[in-house]
């Protein structure tokens, strides 16, 4: 189990000094319980893919589920979500930033 809020810049610099990663050593999985949904976006041609954007304590996360919105419904943001994810950097437009990449989720 491990706490959003907890998540930072530094904290994904230290999964990296663990790489590479494959099938010896795999990409290190979290849970976080109850997290706080500000926004969700559809991807995709069918929004097959989820965007979301997480409260944090300092403010907020965005989270990337590829192929986890095929039949799911809205998500409820008066509700948290339990979730299984990785940290990733994402790269746009020349600005970095950690993102999840979401691997499950469910609406509690």
């Amino acid at each position: 189990l491990f706490p959003i809020s907890q998540i930072t810049g530094s904290t994904y610099g230290e999964l990296k000094k663990l790489e590479p990663f494959g099938q010896e050593n795999p990409r290190p999985v979290f849970l976080s319980r109850n997290v706080s949904l500000i926004e969700e976006d559809r991807m995709g041609k069918s929004g097959e893919h989820l965007k979301l954007k997480l409260k944090t304590r300092d403010g907020m996360i965005s989270a990337v589920g590829f192929n986890l919105g095929k039949g799911l419904p809205r998500l409820d943001k008066s509700s948290g979500i339990d979730m299984v994810y990785s940290l990733e950097q994402d790269n746009w437009r020349g600005t970095e930033t950690v993102r999840l990449g979401l691997l499950d989720l469910e609406q509690v």
